[in-house]
């Protein structure tokens, strides 16, 4: 999540969240088909599903990281790290599973877009 690092420090962490997921976002994107092929064997294998989700939770573990040294409380920065790396998995398979003329940061957004719906209707 170097990304994340290098927004600009008063950035807000969900802005400097965001800036990290459209860093990783700018490498995916070009490499759409390769990525599709890949997901289509890692669905065939319980072990690579598993390694898988162990790459998840250490990108989830590094941005909580970087989100506590941008000043987040604790308990804050790993709800936004997990709640981000979960909007980028479902964001990213929407994107494998669909049209290469669809950007993966668009779907991160629709994805943020998406949970702030929820929240608001959750809030008291």
């Amino acid at each position: 999540m170097h990304g994340v690092a290098s927004a600009p420090p008063d950035a807000t962490a969900f802005e400097a969240t965001l800036a990290g997921l459209e860093a990783l976002a700018g490498e995916l994107q070009p490499r759409h088909q390769r990525l599709a092929r890949r997901a289509r064997v890692i669905a065939q294998s319980s072990e690579l599903r598993e390694r898988e989700l162990m790459k998840l939770a250490s990108w989830a573990n590094a941005l909580d990281a970087r989100l506590r040294e941008r000043g987040l409380a604790p308990s804050a920065a790993a709800f936004a790290a997990e709640a981000s790396i979960a909007t980028f998995r479902v964001a990213a398979q929407r994107w494998i599973e669909g049209s290469a003329d669809d950007t993966l940061f668009d779907l991160i957004r629709e994805g943020f877009n998406d949970l702030n719906r929820f929240l608001q209707a959750a809030a008291p």
